[in-house]
């Protein structure tokens, strides 16, 4: 998160799912806002849901929109394809949407509900329709922390291979696309972004 921040000056950084606000504390941004309905979580900025949040941003007359947007909610493809949605649709020009757990290191870590303790979540499935669908967004992953997807406009190809609903895809279906979620190593990212963390 800060690496894009420092490397395009952002200004405005929401988080979506805060849980103890270790991410959020380590962001170094002039505005930090944060989404989360949970009665655990560390003081959210907006203490609901990430869909009523962005339906009362639609209706306000000057919506809030952010430079960075830090998508870690609940973990559920469904929930997370609308955060990505909607999250793009309060995105300034120029921003970033990141996406954490995109790459489950196990079938049993992808499971919904869960049912272990390293959990991811099926994050990946609204990761893989947005490739299947989106020609308009550069995606990637960068292999770290249980992968961290990054978005920004751009172009592509979709990859229509993937084109599959959401909830007819299984773990056999991830092994066969994983080669096809563009992954790129820290390394890599670190090239792209000319900063080392």
């Amino acid at each position: 998160i800060n690496a894009f921040i420092k490397k395009y000056d952002y200004k405005t950084f929401l988080e979506i799912g805060l849980d103890e606000g270790h991410c959020r504390d380590n962001v170094d941004i002039e505005l930090k806002e944060s989404v989360d309905p949970s009665d655990v979580c560390d003081n959210p900025t907006y203490k609901t849901t990430s869909d009523h949040f962005f339906e009362l941003q639609s209706l306000r007359q000057n919506p809030c929109t952010y430079d960075i947007i830090f998508v870690d909610g609940l973990h559920e493809a469904n929930q997370v394809y609308r955060d990505i949605i909607n999250s793009l649709k309060f995105l300034n020009e120029g921003g970033t949407i990141l996406c954490h757990d995109i790459m489950p290191p196990h079938e049993l870590s992808q499971v919904v509900p869960r049912m272990s303790g390293q959990w991811c979540g099926d994050c990946w499935k609204a990761w893989v329709k947005l490739l299947s669908e989106r020609s308009d967004l550069d995606m990637y992953v960068v292999t770290e922390d249980y992968g961290v997807g990054v978005i920004r406009k751009g172009n592509r190809s979709v990859s229509k291979e993937m084109n599959k609903p959401i909830d007819k895809m299984d773990w056999d279906f991830y092994r066969s696309v994983k080669n096809k979620m563009n992954y790129i190593s820290y390394e890599e990212f670190c090239g792209k972004m000319d900063w080392m963390l």
